[in-house]
């Protein structure tokens, strides 16, 4: 599906942070090092790929995974108000309960990762050390105990997946959070920009600068700059009286915009597919299955912020930045109309919209260039279809606008 979804919090949007102190082969090769352990692997996948605090991982049971599968949602038995995503199982982590449930996993009210008097959970010093031997045994420098497995999350596997939060029912300019950070000019820019693709302030909104400083509690100076890039960008329009329009499309421009994703997007999906590594295949993967639970329970806005990962971490292949700042700023202008429409129709999510990533992904792994090009150009007419039926129904166009 060719819908928008939310940037990146890293500045450019594009890209996530990430530090490359541990790469994905030493993780792969730490993986290895735990596979005849299944309680050891058990741990390490939990903490990597969801995010969890060692203190929380040892107080599950038994009972709190069986029976979970691919894309669902590990019960929150405790609080895991830290975490801003969802406990989300993953294939290689449904692999890896699957082969725990096998060997290890006995009585329901047994702890996953229980001490030798099996009564209780490993505590926390044991656990930790446990943890550290790992890196050690593995050659790892710099990464230890449980802020270890929690420095691979926060590098690989946080953007993921997303918990839901549904949208304020009051003025749109309350949905912005003051800010508490010095990095005023891009967090104003970054904050204000997300808000405005989510379409939780809507095109045709209007922008005024000293009411959005005084959200975010800040001087008008930031909002000022992030104005201005935004302008540039083509996102919104400045004004008269320090103000700002969010820009409304006509259909003559949604086309304009399709037919210049079409070539650029195929051209970079091309690219991709003759350099794409094992890795990234089965970051897609995880991305895919997510997106397809998503999906299936219309939770709209982690479907859009997955379909967008999901086709920009394609596009990064190419190591073409000017391109993908290219292909991003259409994806910015496009978006808001996509979260708009697609939260408030359930019908609009069809088997041929849920199929065009499983089968770019197909495409991709065989290294088929043509057929990636084919399986992209399908998926983003699928969603330009999609929208342009929806923006003809809309409001009558009176104006030819949404």
């Amino acid at each position: 599906m060719g819908t928008a979804m939310k940037p990146f919090a890293a500045s450019p949007p594009l890209e996530p942070l990430r530090n490359h102190a541990i790469s994905r082969e030493q993780i792969a090769r730490l993986r290895r090092s735990l596979d005849a352990k299944a309680r050891d692997l058990l741990l390490f996948d939990l903490a990597t790929q969801t995010g969890m605090r060692l203190k929380d991982l040892l107080r599950l049971k038994v009972g709190d995974i069986h029976g979970l599968s691919v894309g669902k949602a590990i019960p929150a038995t405790h609080s895991l108000t830290y975490l801003d995503q969802s406990v989300i199982v993953t294939e290689t982590l449904d692999r890896t309960i699957k082969k725990y449930m096998a060997t290890d996993g006995e009585r329901p009210d047994d702890y996953l990762f229980q001490s030798r008097k099996r009564a209780r959970p490993l505590n926390l010093p044991s656990a930790s050390s446990m943890i550290s031997g790992w890196f050690q045994a593995a050659g790892i420098d710099g990464f230890t105990g449980a802020r270890g497995l929690n420095r691979i999350w926060q590098l690989y596997y946080k953007d993921t997946v997303e918990r839901t939060k549904p949208m304020a029912d009051r003025d749109p300019i309350r949905t912005l959070e003051p800010i508490k950070t010095a990095t005023l000019q891009e967090v104003v820019y970054q904050r204000l920009l997300k808000a405005i693709i989510a379409g939780h302030i809507p095109p045709g909104e209007q922008l005024v600068l000293s009411k959005i400083a005084a959200q975010f509690g800040v001087s008008p100076m930031p909002v000022r700059e992030a104005l201005n890039r935004m302008a540039e960008a083509g996102v919104i329009t400045l004004q008269k009286k320090k103000s700002a329009v969010i820009n409304t499309l006509s259909k003559e421009d949604l086309k304009e915009i399709q037919q210049i994703r079409l070539n650029l997007e195929t051209m970079a999906v091309e690219q991709a597919s003759r350099s794409i590594d094992n890795e990234t295949l089965d970051y897609l993967q995880v991305l895919h299955q997510a997106y397809l639970e998503a999906l299936r329970v219309f939770r709209v806005e982690e479907v859009l912020r997955l379909n967008r990962e999901f086709h920009f971490t394609i596009y990064s292949v190419t190591g073409m930045r000017r391109l993908l700042n290219i292909i991003n700023g259409l994806w910015d202008q496009i978006s808001p109309y996509y979260h708009i429409l697609l939260r408030k129709k359930e019908h609009l999510y069809t088997e041929k919209h849920a199929d065009t990533h499983g089968q770019l992904l197909e495409r991709l792994k065989q290294r088929d260039a043509e057929g990636s090009v084919q399986a992209l150009r399908a998926d983003l007419q699928n969603a330009a279809e999609l929208i342009i039926t929806e923006f003809q129904k809309h409001r009558g166009l009176e104006n030819d606008i949404i």
